[in-house]
């Protein structure tokens, strides 16, 4: 096991190693940044700043990333000054690239007759993805295959054959959160494995809109996006894009084949690679979750201390915990809070200026009030950064937050400057693969 820790400010990207190929898997932790305190004035500021958010996700290293490397960007931590509200920390995010459908790795699946289809994002009103005959009846479908090709594509293989009263046939994979007046681009590799499209006069990659939320959707156009598609022998990325209805809030993509309705139809097909992104044209595919991200800590505002990251703000496929809370203006100094950790939340600073324990006591300790200038910092630790603490009867500058992403201290003096708060952080951790030769998958076909 291999592990790496980021820790430089702002964007960057990350340099794939050459033991790991596309398909690999790498643990991905974020810490998002603490945010500085404010410096009391005549308006008795002095409230103290919050802890950075933390969020962990696996994500499978793709075609693209081995090529170009993964992006991120470090979220700086915002410093405290006499007088000024000071900025919130900086978010901390491991690729810009997003992948919609959250499930692209085909977790949940099994084969069988039906099987079990991909998790993939979840169907609408709580439902999960599903076959769908439309009141058609005689239709057999099956997955007979699921696994990843050699390039890093994880794919499913379907059979579907029998007669199809209906004379249609949708694959739903799930819904993703949008907004109006998008441009959404939905694409899949896809390879005719055995049978034949014989009987089958168009196939389609499709999305529906709906307006209210995924409890509760209304369509909006069904078919807003309609795009043809050709499938071979070939393994092949075929792409549509078309933009999202006015009122629109959530898309719901699938595969949509129209087939006779009195004659049988015989197909074994290979899907790979699913993916729906805001973007006007397909790009290359992203692995699930396509993106992790820790919130970093808000600014304090007048009196009251910053609120720390918030795990609702953050996105993580494994976990996601908030920071802690910096405490409001108080006369012996101003505690801030501490970054959260991966074994739970950052805890919070108090009013009698003693800086919060971070990730619960295992991360950093965070600093004690002082009646000297500075206030004293938080303690390191790369499971969670500590606070800063307060700063009392003295001018000076309170506790800086440890990285990474602890909150900074404030201070009841006049004269006084909050304590600067701590950046986030990433941390990779992923196990060297032997480098091997992969031509074929099962022996049913070859892919690149």
């Amino acid at each position: 096991m291999t592990q790496q820790v980021i820790t430089t400010t702002g964007a960057g990207t990350w340099s794939v190693p050459a033991n790991l190929p596309a398909g690999s898997s790498v643990t991905v932790e974020t810490w998002g940044a603490g945010s500085g305190a404010n410096g009391q004035t005549s308006t008795s500021f002095g409230a103290a700043g919050a802890g950075g958010a933390y969020a962990s996700s696996n994500y499978i290293i793709t075609p693209n990333d081995v090529s170009f490397g993964v992006p991120y960007v470090i979220g700086a931590g915002s410093a405290g000054g006499a007088g000024a509200n000071p900025a919130a920390g900086g978010n901390t995010s491991w690729s810009v690239n997003t992948n919609a459908i959250q499930i692209s790795n085909n977790l949940g699946a099994s084969q069988g007759t039906p099987g079990t289809l991909p998790t993939w994002s979840g169907g609408l009103s709580g439902s999960t993805p599903s076959w769908n005959t439309l009141g058609g009846t005689g239709l057999t479908t099956s997955i007979v295959g699921i696994g990843t090709t050699a390039g890093g594509f994880p794919y499913i293989i379907v059979n579907l054959s029998g007669v199809c009263s209906s004379g249609f046939f949708q694959l739903l994979m799930g819904q993703c959160a949008a907004t109006a007046s998008q441009p959404w681009t939905y694409s899949s590799y896809l390879q005719v494995l055995g049978g034949s499209l014989a009987n089958v006069s168009a196939m389609y990659l499709a999305y529906d809109t709906y307006s209210g939320s995924f409890a509760s959707p209304t369509a909006i156009t069904y078919g807003t996006l309609s795009d043809v598609v050709s499938p071979t022998s070939t393994f092949t990325q075929y792409s549509g894009t078309a933009t999202s209805d006015v009122g629109t809030t959530i898309i719901y993509p699938y595969l949509y084949l129209t087939v006779s309705s009195t004659l049988a139809i015989n197909l074994q097909l290979l899907i790979a690679g699913v993916q729906l992104e805001q973007s006007s044209t397909a790009t290359y595919f992203k692995s699930t979750p396509g993106y992790t991200l820790a919130a970093g800590g808000g600014a304090p505002s007048g009196n009251t201390g910053g609120t720390g990251g918030a795990a609702s703000s953050s996105t993580g496929s494994i976990s996601a915990y908030s920071g802690g809370n910096g405490a409001n203006y108080n006369a012996a100094g101003s505690g801030a809070g501490a970054s959260a950790g991966p074994a739970g939340a950052g805890a919070a600073g108090t009013t009698a200026g003693q800086g919060g324990q971070a990730d619960n006591g295992s991360g950093g300790v965070g600093g004690a009030v002082s009646a000297t200038s500075p206030g004293n910092a938080g303690t390191a630790n790369v499971e969670g950064g500590g606070a800063g603490g307060g700063l009392k009867t003295v001018s000076g500058t309170g506790g800086a937050g440890a990285v990474p992403g602890g909150g900074g201290g404030g201070t009841a003096v006049a004269a006084g400057t909050g304590g600067a708060g701590a950046g986030g952080q990433l941390r990779l951790t992923y196990f060297p693969i032997v480098m091997a030769s992969v031509a074929s998958v099962g022996n049913l076909f070859v892919l690149p």
